[in-house]
């Protein structure tokens, strides 16, 4: 728990008063993508991008999932109904999608298009953090860590008036919270997913002081 919030493993939050999962940067049909381009690489079924997202629907029980941007890598509309399709053979209640940069041409979607933003409780949620509003909880920005044996460990980001939500894609590049100029909240505290486990590493101003200038882990965190 952090505050109004149950953070998964599985990268995922949950807002308790609301009951309400949110979820970023899901960049389905990465791979499909990167085929289309040309590259020789295996596909992925849906279902199987999905797993942990169905896998914290059935263990957490929220009763609405909110999509903080970037559900598609890109504009796919068969890809976007097919989602709808998944959610509704779960009886997964989709309360909206927020766009990111990512997801454009919604035009139709089956699932609605929360252009404005949304409000679980006090806290707003958008892609970004392009808003005076506070307190937010956003996506956009991959937080990750490299940590001994996991690679770059997605993290959430925590103030109390800031959640920054990881990635929930595998194929998405995590961006380092050692970074001043993506992640500025000195304060803030970088809870970790590693494996099946959540683990906390203090704030970011305690990570960059343990870590060389090349990002090389001096000693484990």
């Amino acid at each position: 728990m952090r505050g109004e919030w149950w953070l998964d493993h599985r990268r995922v939050a949950v807002h308790q008063p609301t009951n309400t999962l949110l979820v970023a940067d899901l960049h389905l049909g990465y791979l499909l993508a990167r085929r289309e381009s040309g590259e020789a690489i295996p596909a992925e079924s849906l279902a199987d991008e999905l797993t942990a997202l169905d896998s914290a629907w059935r263990d957490l029980s929220p009763a609405q999932i909110v999509i903080a941007g970037d559900l598609m890598e890109r504009s796919n509309h068969g890809l976007l109904v097919a989602f709808a399709e998944w959610a509704g053979s779960r009886k997964i209640k989709l309360a909206g999608l927020v766009p990111g940069n990512h997801d454009s041409n919604l035009r139709n979607s089956p699932i609605p298009i929360l252009e404005l933003g949304h409000q679980v409780g006090n806290w707003h949620v958008w892609h970004d953090d392009a808003t005076d509003s506070l307190p937010i909880v956003h996506g956009h920005r991959h937080p990750a860590i490299a940590l001994p044996g996991h690679g770059m460990a997605p993290c959430f980001v925590y103030l109390q008036d800031r959640l920054v939500l990881p990635a929930y894609s595998t194929h998405a590049a995590g961006g380092s919270i050692t970074r001043r100029s993506i992640f500025p909240w000195d304060s803030a505290e970088v809870i970790a997913s590693a494996g099946k486990r959540l683990e906390s590493l203090g704030t970011i101003e305690t990570i960059r002081s343990v870590l060389s200038p090349d990002k090389k882990t001096r000693r484990r965190l």
